[in-house]
């Protein structure tokens, strides 16, 4: 039986396909689209400059198999079966189909979380650097390297943790983003993300690890 949470998921999502019926839909984890993603990067040097394109890949894949929708008390219990009816997510949604995805790609990323939102973060072991996928705003991603405090989240993993704890400084997120002006106007998350603390508290995970980590 297959556990992943976005095993039933087809791609392209319902509301494309009705604004282009000659789209065809296939399971995400198997798509032609997700199996280019993987060819291109298993082909590469793997450098972190390939990591970060087959990050955004996923990424702009994932967007175009789920609506963003932000979680009420209406919210049915996250599991395949709701995800792959509604089309729809919150971050964590969106980041564990991510996640999902970078796995079969061969990526290797963390889930963290910060300030009740959830992200992905490519860290490259060569160069000491660090990736954010903000996965539904393409807006947010960029390299967050400066702007991790803390030992190295993979040591701190490394060592039988189930938690890695660092600090992100979402000031110097945004420095690096030519559309922070723009991001006042997004959904109310990326704003309490980003807006309301200079200093969060960055959590990673090991997602496999964390087998019943919930919304």
């Amino acid at each position: 039986m297959d556990e992943r949470y976005s095993a039933k998921l087809l791609t392209p999502k319902s509301r494309l396909l009705e604004a282009d019926p000659d789209l065809e839909r296939a399971p995400l984890l198997e798509s032609q689209q997700l199996r280019t993603i993987k060819a291109d990067y298993q082909q590469s040097l793997q450098t972190f400059d390939d990591k970060i394109e087959a990050a955004k890949a996923v990424g702009l894949l994932v967007r175009q198999t789920l609506d963003f929708s932000t979680t009420s008390d209406f919210t049915p219990v996250f599991n395949a079966e709701t995800l792959a009816e509604r089309e729809m997510a919150n971050c964590f949604g969106y980041t564990i189909t991510a996640s999902e995805c970078l796995d079969g790609v061969g990526v290797e990323h963390l889930v963290a979380y910060a300030n009740q939102h959830t992200i992905i973060i490519v860290p490259d072991r060569e160069s000491n650097r660090l990736f954010m996928l903000d996965t539904p705003t393409k807006e947010l991603y960029c390299e967050v390297t400066e702007a991790v405090g803390g030992a190295d989240p993979l040591d701190q993993l490394e060592t039988g943790e189930l938690r890695a704890i660092n600090s992100l400084h979402t000031n110097q997120v945004l420095k690096l983003l030519s559309v922070s002006h723009q991001l006042h106007q997004t959904s109310a998350y990326v704003s309490n993300f980003l807006f309301n603390t200079v200093q969060n508290i960055l959590q990673f995970i090991l997602f496999s690890r964390v087998l019943n980590f919930a919304q």
